[in-house]
């Protein structure tokens, strides 16, 4: 049984859910931040997933959207958390790796 979560837990998961709604509206690839997580990696995986569920729900209500790329970004003290979701069928248009890449050399 896992732990109830916690209120920065909650925030990290609302903050990512409603992203996930935002992103879901638009048909590109978007890079946005989560304050929530603070620098938290397992805290922007977290966010991460609350979107993906927000941006599916949206899917299966219109389901003629192209899926989106999302890119989080956290800050927390001096570490840089970041992680990426590209739908299965955008990969060959922009693998997560090469999207990361990008964003950092800019």
């Amino acid at each position: 049984m896992s732990a109830a979560p916690t209120s920065c837990d909650q925030a990290v998961l609302e903050e990512g859910a409603r992203q996930g709604t935002e992103i879901a509206a638009q048909e590109d690839f978007m890079t946005v931040s989560i304050e929530a997580a603070a620098g938290s990696v397992e805290a922007l995986r977290s966010a991460m997933r609350a979107a993906e569920t927000a941006a599916n729900d949206v899917h299966t209500k219109d389901q003629g959207r192209r899926r989106v790329g999302m890119m989080f970004v956290s800050h927390g003290g001096s570490v840089l958390a970041i992680t990426a979701s590209v739908p299965p069928d955008r990969r060959a248009e922009a693998p997560a790796r090469e999207w990361v890449r990008a964003v950092l050399e800019a």
